[in-house]
């Protein structure tokens, strides 16, 4: 009768799963419940403090809105028109406007610049496309959106030097 012997010349690897033994094995499992215990004890105290800066902090009143600016003794009247100015540019609707040419990004074409002129309620778009055709269709597109107006191009060129020969295009419009 022939009986086979296994012999295995090589020693497992420190990772290898014959390597565990079973004290190594209930450690492993130990510190695993450990920093899961751990974990969720600091997600508790972080909702707690939250809860508790929450009930702490009075709520704000509402600022008034002040009809006219008052002149400071710091500005004379030019630099008050000039603050007077920036504030009304700040706080003009930019981001429904940016917003909006946002949604209508296609792959076609690449704007390179805005710039947007406050005082006149235009808007400058520069930029690419990858043909005429794609830049009439958002020519058209830019006149279908509601804050817009008066959409024109202004000017296109195509550019020989680059391998794809891409349309560049200025288009001027006016903002509601």
């Amino acid at each position: 009768m022939i009986t086979r012997i296994q012999i295995d010349f090589a020693k497992p690897a420190w990772y290898s799963v014959k390597s565990v033994t079973p004290l190594g094995a209930i450690l492993m499992l130990l510190s695993i419940i450990f920093c899961v215990s751990v974990y969720g004890y600091t997600l508790i105290q972080e909702r707690s403090q939250l809860a508790i800066s929450q009930r702490e902090v009075p709520k704000a009143q509402p600022a008034k809105v002040v009809a006219k600016p008052t002149v400071s003794p710091m500005f004379n009247e030019a630099q008050t028109q000039i603050l007077t100015a920036v504030v009304a540019q700040l706080n003009a609707p930019w981001n429904d406007l940016l917003t909006a040419l946002e949604t209508m990004k296609t792959p076609d074409i690449s704007l390179t610049s805005i710039l947007p002129n406050h005082q006149k309620q235009q808007l400058e778009l520069n930029g690419e496309a990858r043909n005429i055709p794609a830049m009439l269709s958002y020519v058209e597109s830019l006149e279908a959106l509601v804050m817009l107006d008066h959409v024109t191009l202004q000017k296109h060129q195509i550019n020989e030097t680059h391998p794809y020969q891409p349309v560049e295009f200025v288009i001027m419009a006016r903002w509601r």
